[in-house]
């Protein structure tokens, strides 16, 4: 009975020691997990990969973000080229004066062309624009090319100027529309041939243009000079300001020095 009591109290001894074992054992196992858990949850804050930089270091500071300067764009051309332009600015420089008014500027513009631009036949009809450069750059050309020329210097001083050309007779002619304020008129800076009638082509009316076209065609033989279709053109004046007048007469203040300044 004895050996039996005692045996059994070892047993009991005996497991308990294994269950404080095994419960030691277990917290601390528990703690060891929860720590790495821990560890691994926690952002890499100082840790990148090799060659990377930060998001904060990537985005530049206001100042020192370099905006690229526009180009200042070039102005338009004045004349639609900016060729045709140089060359009518070097020859405006030479036969424009600040008190000329617009009729004057006109007038110099029309002994200009009619004076400097030799007549022959053939030229680049292409457009006004290479027109224009062949009678101001190399000074000859036809009708079109006064037309062309006038046009040209016309517009870079900012007079309005229109296109107009002859329906029927023996072939096509061109010349001006030209508006200085007042009014437009006619205007055909073309030399006249040597056995026509003669006849101021400088600012001229529907009145003067049909009797100039009846006076060729009667003496002449040659008929339509000045027959033109008017649609879409702007109505024309039919009458002269006594600026006009004195410019046509040459009669008006400073015509003496732009006659000069032509002569240049």
């Amino acid at each position: 009975m004895k050996h039996n009591r005692f045996f059994r109290l070892a047993l009991i001894v005996l497991v308990v020691i294994i269950s404080v074992i095994q419960l030691s054992s277990g917290h601390m196992s528990k703690e060891s997990g929860s720590k790495d858990d821990d560890e691994l949850s926690q952002p890499a804050t100082n840790l990148h990969t090799l060659g990377e930089q930060p998001t904060e270091i990537d985005a530049p500071s206001p100042e020192n973000i370099h905006t690229a300067a526009t180009p200042t764009p070039e102005p338009e051309p004045i004349t639609g080229d900016k060729e045709l332009d140089e060359l009518a600015k070097g020859i405006l420089d030479e036969i424009i004066t600040e008190d000329m008014s617009k009729y004057e500027q006109a007038k110099a513009v029309y002994d200009y062309v009619d004076g400097s631009i030799k007549y022959s036949a053939n030229p680049d009809k292409s457009s006004w624009i290479n027109g224009a450069k062949e009678g101001l750059g190399l000074r000859q050309g036809d009708c079109f090319t006064y037309y062309a020329s006038s046009r040209a210097l016309l517009t870079y001083l900012g007079i309005e100027n229109e296109e107009v050309c002859r329906e029927g007779g023996r072939g096509p002619h061109w010349w001006n529309l030209v508006n200085c304020g007042e009014g437009w008129y006619h205007f055909d800076a073309t030399p006249r041939y040597e056995k026509m009638p003669d006849f101021d082509s400088f600012m001229f009316t529907d009145e003067q243009a049909a009797d100039y076209t009846y006076n060729v065609a009667y003496y002449r033989g040659y008929p339509a000079y000045y027959t033109f279709d008017d649609e879409g053109l702007p109505e024309r004046a039919a009458e002269f300001s006594d600026e006009l007048l004195a410019v046509k007469n040459g009669t008006a203040t400073g015509e003496q020095g732009n006659d000069a300044a032509n002569e240049g």
